[in-house]
């Protein structure tokens, strides 16, 4: 897994925001839901590129956080007891109140509602892109957020996905691709209740077999950023 050097630039994000101020809206946070082999990788890497060229705010860098280094956050125990402490008392109650309206009873869920808090503390901060976990329907009472879905052809992602995880064949892949988006599925509805393939979930679905990463995180960027445009002075997306 690497995560060294993504989970220090996770410890600077986190170390470098300050509470946010009253008198600003939160910096805006990108969920991305995606079909296995869309490559959110890739283009959420590049968004974060874009973003930092287009905030005016250099204080502070956008971040990408996948469901590795999420769950990395956790495990250390550290991050998200940083994240807490630029948040007063009665946010993070909210956010815990948020977490069980979502889950219910949490009991037996340790680790979910672990995972929720945590990325409703890093969608509260912003300047954050957030790689699935049911992160879109964790997030969607927060008014900073936009959620992004990603799709593609099964026979495309399934290419895609042999390329990237070096599966022998694509046999193997298909047989990977099925398995994960299953695995999305259940994930989503046993926890959430909520079908991961319902568009009304998210603000945008991109089709990324209709053009490249680049033109895909950037179709995602400007939208981002008209969405939010007292956040940015350089609106040339």
């Amino acid at each position: 897994m690497r995560v060294a050097g993504v989970y220090e630039k996770c410890r600077i994000y986190i170390e470098s925001h300050n509470k946010p101020s009253q008198n600003r809206p939160a910096f805006p946070c990108i969920t991305i839901s995606r079909q296995t082999g869309t490559r959110a990788d890739i283009i959420g890497h590049k968004l974060v590129e874009i973003l930092n060229r287009y905030s005016y705010d250099d204080k502070t860098e956008w971040t990408y956080f996948d469901k590795n280094l999420i769950e990395k956050v956790i495990e250390d125990h550290h991050l998200p007891h940083i994240l807490s402490e630029f948040m007063d008392e009665d946010k993070v109650h909210n956010l815990k109140n948020m977490v069980n309206e979502i889950l219910g009873n949490p009991s037996g869920q340790t680790f979910v509602r672990q995972m929720s808090e945590t990325i409703l503390q890093i969608a509260r901060l912003g300047k954050a892109v957030i790689i699935g976990r049911g992160g879109n329907v964790i997030t969607s009472k927060l008014p900073n957020v936009f959620n992004v879905r990603l799709v593609a052809p099964l026979e495309l992602r399934a290419k895609q996905a042999q390329e990237a995880y070096e599966l022998n064949n694509f046999h193997d892949a298909l047989d990977f691709v099925k398995k994960e988006d299953a695995s999305r599925r259940n994930y989503l509805k046993s926890y959430f209740l909520k079908d991961i393939e319902d568009p009304l979930l998210y603000h945008l679905v991109v089709n990324t077999s209709a053009m490249s990463y680049d033109e895909a995180a950037e179709i995602i960027a400007g939208s981002v950023v008209r969405r939010f445009r007292e956040l940015y002075y350089n609106l040339t997306v």
